[in-house]
Order: structure tokens, then sequence, then C-alpha cells
């Protein structure tokens, strides 16, 4: 007897319009034999302080930073050290030879919900997809889960047929642990056969009406996929899902297994880098559990081999660390510091420049001019904004970032 996901695949198949989408074959021919560049983006949420890490302000007198931080230097990065957030020693020490650091880079608003569209697109429209979502679509939308979005902001656009996201995700994969009604496999053959029956029959009458399919090719692929996963859902512990390392480990199975290219999570639980009060607590306890996350994701990267059979997956991996801005120069009257328009990156791993810092800021902690290319510091210079690093990431990639951001000049100088 044939079994659930090949019946709702060969329903779903029988689709003219489905079987005439495009994207399938046009994606897929492009990177047979190339390989996989897979990609962890993790969110900073809330805003860091970058005068706690990157950002060396240390003596300022017109920047407050850590009072008990110290400068050091690890493969050439220099960092703001301080013994109640040993993982940022950690991190740098252990990988510093494959971290990249950019300095002064300009968000363009202070507003959290503003400005982390603009971090993960460069837009604030929020129809515009963000980048794991457009690496994913041009380079992996044959696999399953193309972009694993498992926490954080995400930006599907109008491509969430290839983002695997949202609260109700553990439930589709395991609804007998959420109290969610169960169908037995006869009931849920005869949903899926309606199921696939009415979509068909709509994309049949659409076509017939020289009505665009696509939004309907989309849910017909989403709701194979979600066929597909259930097959597989023990292949990966998507159930104990509880810290960034956690999601980190979720993720490189889901890349290992060809299931996913990239990822999407959060840097902390239980709160954020938003510190309006008590700056210094709040950076210190919020940079180390985001650091201890990371430090476990790149040992886990390390230790594993790449699907090449040559390099390790950290190899083949691009690590995205970033916020949606950083804090005000200046302490306010609560101990805390506000939001700032320039922040930092941190980049990891392949394809990464290591042992580099590109970009600086003033004395105002404001980003100064750069050569995209270089990275040099220049008077005639261009402020780095997220869309340039974003449209360096799509190059990063493969992608042709001007399909997506016309007229906005790739950043670079990361590239190693």
């Amino acid at each position: 007897m044939m079994d659930r996901r090949h019946f709702l695949k060969h329903c779903l198949c029988s689709s003219s319009s489905l079987l005439a989408n495009s994207l399938l074959p046009k994606v897929f021919a492009s990177r047979v034999g190339d390989p996989p560049h897979f990609f962890i983006f993790i969110h900073a949420n809330g805003g860091w302080d970058t005068t706690f890490s990157f950002e060396v302000k240390l003596g300022s007198t017109t920047i407050e930073s850590d009072p008990n931080g110290q400068e050091a230097i690890a493969h050439g990065i220099p960092y703001v050290d301080n013994s109640i957030r040993p993982s940022v020693k950690r991190v740098l020490d252990d990988f510093g030879d494959r971290c990249c650091v950019i300095n002064g880079m300009l968000i363009r608003s202070i507003s959290h919900d503003i400005g982390t569209r603009l971090l993960f697109s460069g837009l604030s429209d929020t129809s515009r997809s963000d980048w794991p979502t457009l690496i994913a679509f041009e380079t992996a939308v044959e696999l399953l889960m193309p972009h694993l979005h498992l926490s954080g902001p995400v930006y599907p656009g109008d491509l969430g047929s290839v983002t695997t996201s949202g609260a109700g995700f553990t439930e589709f994969l395991f609804p007998d642990r959420h109290g969610v009604y169960v169908p037995s496999a006869s009931a849920a053959q005869s949903l899926d056969q309606y199921i696939a029956g009415r979509l068909q029959g709509i994309q049949t009458a659409a076509a017939n009406l020289g009505i665009n399919t696509e939004r309907l090719d989309g849910m017909a692929l989403s709701y194979e996929r979600l066929s597909e996963m259930e097959s597989r859902r023990d292949e990966i512990d998507f159930g104990s899902l509880q810290t960034l390392a956690d999601e980190g480990r979720a993720a490189v199975d889901s890349f290992e297994r060809g299931l996913s290219i990239a990822a999407t999570m959060e840097a902390v639980r239980g709160g954020n880098f938003d510190s309006h009060q008590d700056n210094n607590d709040t950076q210190n306890v919020k940079y180390e559990e985001a650091f201890d996350g990371i430090h476990q994701i790149l040992t886990d990267l390390a230790s594993r081999t790449g699907t090449t059979g040559t390099s390790t997956m950290l190899d083949q991996t691009t690590i995205v660390v970033f916020s949606e801005m950083s804090r005000t120069p200046k302490i306010n009257n609560e101990e805390g510091k506000d939001h700032w328009p320039y922040t930092s990156v941190l980049l990891i791993g392949g394809g990464v420049k290591g042992g580099t810092v590109l970009g600086e800021t003033d004395d105002t902690l404001s980003g100064l001019g750069i050569n995209f290319e270089s990275g040099v510091l220049e008077t005639e210079g261009r402020i780095l904004s997220s869309a340039n690093l974003g449209a360096g990431l799509l190059d990063l990639a493969g992608i042709d970032s001007n399909l997506y951001l016309p007229g906005i000049e790739p950043f670079r100088a990361f590239k190693g």
C-alpha cells in the first residue's frame, strides 16, 4: 500500500501548475555539483552594547564603556575582556582565526521593530524577504526545510513556502505531545486526498481564468513538505530546544541530513540585551549567555566532518551574529543606556576572512567611511548599512544581489 507521504506527493504532483512551476528545476539545476554553503543567523535581540565587546573604547572621555573591562587581543582581534563574561574570550581564543568583526554598521532606525527588519532585509518594508529566506529560495528550494526558523525574527515575505517557522512548528511535527487531534492512518489519507483534490481544483480553475497560481503552488508545496516532515520527524530532536546551543545542534543536524541550508535563532532567552536600566549587569549576563551558546555551536560545527568529506561543517557554514542596534555612548540617569543606530557584526566560519576587524567608529560612536571591497577606512569612503552587508551575504551565497537589492553595493571586504 502507498504510504501517506507518497500518496500525497502523487496527488499534488498531478497538478499541471505545480509541475510547471519553474522554481524547482531552475534552482536545482544551478546548484548540482556545488558543495552546499550553510548559513546560521543569530540575532542578539534587544540591542547589544558593542563597547562591551568589539568596540574598544576604554579610557574614552566621550564614551562610557565597561567599567571593569580590559583590552585583550585574540588572533589579531582586539576586544573588551571581563571575567564575568568568559565565553566572549573563549569564542575569540578558540575561533578568532575564523572570525571577522565589522564595526560601525548603520541601521538607520532606533526602533526595535523597524531596526530588526532593516537588519534582516535591508528595508523596512514588511513584504521583503529576509536574508536566510532569500538564500534558501535561491540555493536550496528543493530541500524539505530550506530555511529552518527556530526562534527570533522571520520575514518570509512572498517566499513563505521555503521557511519552516512559527510557534506551532513542533505541534505540527509532534501533535501527540501537545494534545492535538491525531487522525488514524486511513482518516489522514482521506483528508490528504480531499485537500490535494481541492488544491488541484483551485489551481486548475485559476489557470483557466489566467490567474497567477504562484501562491497556490507555494501552498501545495508547503503541504507536501509538511507530510515529508512528519515522516522524518524523528531524525532530529526538535522536541527539546531550550537553549541557543540546542537550536544550533538541530540546525547542524538538518544541514547534515540535507534538510536545510539556512537557520535563524535568537541569541538569548528570558529577556534580551535592551538595557535602559542597569546596563552593566544586563550586558554582562546576556553576553555570557549568548557567547556560551555560540561557542558550543562552533565547537559542534568544528567537530563534524563536512558534507564533502574533506573539510569540517564549520568550513561549510557561515555564522552571522548581529543586533538591530547598539547602546548610546553615555549612561542615562537609571544607570542604563538607550538606543543607538550604529552596531557591530560578528561573522564566523566558511567564506570569512578570519582574524580581521573591519570598520570603526569615532569618539561619538558613529561609523566612519569604509571601502566596501578592501575594508580600509577612507575619507571618501561610504558608511556601511545593513543593506550593504546583506548584499554581501547574498554574494557570498552565490546570489546576484541586484535581483533583490538593485543599486545597493555589496560589502565584500569580509570575504576570505
